[in-house]
């Protein structure tokens, strides 16, 4: 089975805009969040899925500097963003990823594909209920169910957030929940403000080894570090 993880960013934000490219030692917070993907063995492919309004330009100078797969499609549908990329991009499921996660667990990833790829689920998630932290989200989904669904689209929210609609009419899909058995709904390891921003470089600046080897229980005890 061939997985690709789609990253989907943008530089438009209301509450931090240009966040996916602000540096951190020099880094973007795209490059963190495909450095870790990198590391897990079960994708076969990472796209970065960008608009093309011209404001996200530099998402794609970006792509084409590091030498990361890119494809630009719809700025507000972005539901049709990702079918349109998936008729470019041949792979059986995608993992869909959202650029403001620079440490996004891999191996969470990978937990989460061999669940979906052992199962014949449509949908495995750890995000319909919430008790991993932000930052940590997970969904893959079956290529052919979100292309045959994607016409039902009509709602704006459901064209603008990609997957709401199998949630909402979850009784015609076989979706599979992942919960950590916490409640870790409430950490945020997104950046979505220049707060968040601040937090995380905290977390990367305390780091003594290569960000992508600190899993999910190391980066929330960096994390209560960062935030004192």
């Amino acid at each position: 089975m061939k997985i690709g993880a789609v990253i989907q960013a943008r530089m438009g934000s209301q509450r931090f805009s240009g966040k996916v490219l602000k540096e951190i030692n020099g880094k973007p917070l795209l490059l963190y969040l495909v450095e870790r993907l990198k590391k897990s063995s079960v994708l076969n492919v990472i796209v970065i899925a960008t608009s093309d309004d011209k404001s996200d330009g530099p998402i794609v100078d970006f792509c084409i500097v590091q030498g990361i797969p890119y494809f630009r499609g719809s700025l507000k549908n972005v539901a049709k963003r990702f079918y349109d990329l998936l008729s470019v991009f041949t792979v059986d499921a995608f993992v869909r990823i959202n650029g403001d996660s620079p440490l996004m667990d891999q191996r969470l990833v990978s937990q989460v594909v061999d669940v979906f790829c052992k199962s014949s689920y449509d949908i495995v998630t750890n995000a319909q209920k919430r008790t991993f932290p932000k930052g940590q989200s997970v969904e893959v989904i079956k290529s052919d169910v979100y292309r045959s669904h994607y016409p039902l689209f009509t709602d704006e929210y459901d064209r603008e957030h990609v997957t709401p609609y199998f949630y909402r009419h979850k009784e015609r899909f076989s979706i599979f929940n992942i919960e950590s058995g916490l409640d870790m709904g409430s950490v945020q390891l997104s950046v979505d403000t220049p707060e968040d921003f601040l937090v995380v470089e905290k977390m990367i600046h305390l780091m003594d080894k290569p960000h992508w080897e600190y899993d999910l229980k190391a980066l929330l005890a960096l994390h209560a570090q960062a935030s004192t």
